[in-house]
């Protein structure tokens, strides 16, 4: 075959904005220029200021060996911005990666132990340090592991047997090391955490225990005791926030901070140095009755930051504290104290029930270069806060570049409105009409409310712009899960009535999906556009016992009839 004119492909990205789970922000101490974050199932990004845009650093990662999608620690030399580390892994394949240009150039280097940056803890940190050539590592399974070579060996540092580790942190000269575990080694009795804070200071030949918050049995615990989430320090003080777990919800007994999916309670515990030990100084948690964690905390010496995390029914809020947290001054709760700037569409209020989509914040990082000015985390991706000096206060997504959805499928359609339907993991999805900027909202009921977690869509060539999808309700209750119909290309929707009645098995997934976050099924339509056909799931897996078909928009359903044993289930 002869090609007599080839055709030149140029490939850009949809433009979602954040969309996932930033997990930590790193600054640079000294460099103005250097800047990272790290995601939990999107990799490590750093900031291009010229181009202000993230840039991602995994973008040569395949299919084989996903691990730098999955990073869990990030640590950079105080002396030399052009070095970068960071350990990563997806349990199967498990990594430090070292760069010397800013991660231009990546080199990874097996660990010695598992690691998965979308697990338990990865919202905790800091776990790794560069600290006079050497490499320490907080690692999820093996414990604190260090190593001389830059990861060419490691050798592990006892910590009474605790293997699942929070954080770690040291002094400038590195003579005073602090370390985080779950307390899971040191349980007394399965349902308790044994102590979960420890500090060295001879060169981490032995650890002590540091004084932490007592287990308390919250009534909604499945796991009590605290673990240390986050640490500052300013001349004066070192600052650790804390967490107990709520309701597991996944995660496995160990799970802690968000990874939870819930939280009964938090502290804000202040220490002073005293001949070169920290010694507990002041319970200074802000007084709030609502139930919550404490994680992202901050200073620079003149200002605290401090973040709640998984604060039930209301969102997490964001305090400064210009005393050393004597007292707490908030700067945002849900839509007040602050102004905001929604520059992504999905993000507005009015697509969220009328709330603030801001969540799990796990961690908020003044800028050393700029005291007006600070970063946090979300489960949404990454925010911008400015005016802190003034009191002026402006919360900004701060998410151009970031990509870190999951696309679940993406459908083009022949012609119509919009061409191109990407459904996604959490948001729901999106209908491109404009292929270079965000949609302003799509996948949402008639009040704007967003779907989330729509496990597949179906159209047929010949009637594209109608179109079902089966969504999740999302969290907030604002929407219900099930099959939704648009006949203008994705555009606008409707919730089509439930097949109740089919038979008590399909009753049952049925009310189980109109719970928050729940999966709904498959949905498929004929070749003509003339019948819509469900597989009703109401959670985990599939059941030809709960397949339905409607030929009349749901107005009236029939259950499908498998006729093969064999494929019963």
């Amino acid at each position: 075959m002869k090609i007599l004119s080839p055709i030149k492909y140029e490939y850009g990205n949809l433009k979602i904005g954040g969309g996932g789970f930033v997990t930590g922000i790193t600054f640079h101490p000294t460099d103005s220029r250097t800047l990272y974050i790290r995601t939990d199932i999107g990799g490590v990004y750093s900031y291009d200021f010229d181009k202000q845009t993230w840039v991602y650093l995994a973008d040569k990662v395949t299919a084989d060996d996903p691990a730098q999608t999955y990073p869990l620690a990030i640590a950079l030399d105080e002396n030399d911005p052009n070095k970068l580390f960071f350990t990563c892994g997806d349990k199967r394949s498990n990594y430090v990666c070292v760069s010397s240009d800013k991660g231009e150039n990546i080199t990874q280097k097996p660990l010695p132990c598992s690691v998965h940056g979308n697990e338990v803890g990865r919202a905790t940190g800091d776990r790794l340090i560069y600290k006079n050539g050497r490499l320490y590592f907080g690692s999820q399974t093996a414990g604190i592991i260090y190593s001389d070579d830059m990861g060419e060996s490691w050798q592990s540092i006892e910590l009474f047997g605790e293997k699942n580790i929070s954080l770690i942190w040291t002094d400038s000269e590195g003579k005073l090391f602090i370390a985080g575990c779950s307390g899971e080694a040191n349980s007394p009795d399965g349902v308790t955490r044994g102590h979960t804070l420890y500090c060295s200071t001879d060169g981490l030949k032995s650890f002590v225990p540091l004084t932490a918050p007592d287990p308390v049995k919250y009534e909604n615990s499945s796991y009590y005791g605290f673990v240390p989430q986050r640490i500052t320090s300013d001349s004066r003080y070192i600052y650790i926030t804390f967490a107990s777990s709520g309701e597991v919800f996944y995660g496995g007994m160990g799970a802690y901070a968000c990874d939870t999916g819930s939280l009964s309670g938090g502290k804000v515990y202040r220490y002073r140095i005293e001949n070169g030990v920290p010694v507990f100084n002041k319970d200074i948690t802000p007084a709030d009755e609502t139930p919550c964690g404490y994680s992202g905390i901050c200073s620079n010496g003149k200002m605290l930051l401090l973040s709640t995390v998984c604060r039930k029914n209301g969102g997490d809020m964001i305090y400064t504290s210009t005393d050393s947290g004597e007292s707490w001054k908030i700067i945002m709760n849900r839509l007040e104290y602050s102004r905001f700037d929604w520059n992504i569409p999905y993000m507005k209020p009015r697509y969220n029930g009328g709330g603030n989509c801001v969540h799990w914040i796990s961690d908020i990082k003044l800028s050393p270069f700029d005291s007006d000015t600070a970063l946090f985390n979300t489960g949404t991706g990454l925010f911008m806060i400015t005016g802190l000096a003034s009191g002026d206060v402006l919360v900004k997504p701060f998410c151009e570049g970031i990509e870190e959805t999951v696309h679940l499928n993406v459908y083009t359609t022949p012609h119509g409105r919009n061409r191109i339907i990407d459904i996604i993991g959490d948001l729901g999805g999106f209908a491109f009409e404009d292929y270079d900027s965000e949609c302003e909202n799509s996948f949402a009921n008639e009040n704007g409310d967003r779907y989330i977690t729509c496990l597949n869509a179906d159209f047929t060539l010949q009637r594209p712009e109608y179109i079902a999808a089966t969504p999740r309700g999302n969290w907030t209750g604002k929407t219900k899960g099930g099959l939704i119909l648009s006949k203008d290309c994705g555009s606008t929707w409707e919730r089509l009535p439930m097949p109740r009645g089919l038979s008590e098995f399909t009753d049952k997934k049925l009310d189980n999906i109109e719970k928050p976050n729940v999966d709904s099924g498959w949905t498929a339509i004929s070749a003509d556009g003339k019948r819509i056909m469900w597989a009703v799931a109401g959670g985990r897996g599939f059941s030809n016992k709960a397949v339905c078909y409607t030929d009349d928009e749901g107005k009236t359903w029939q259950k499908s009839i498998f006729t093969d044993s064999k494929i019963r289930i």
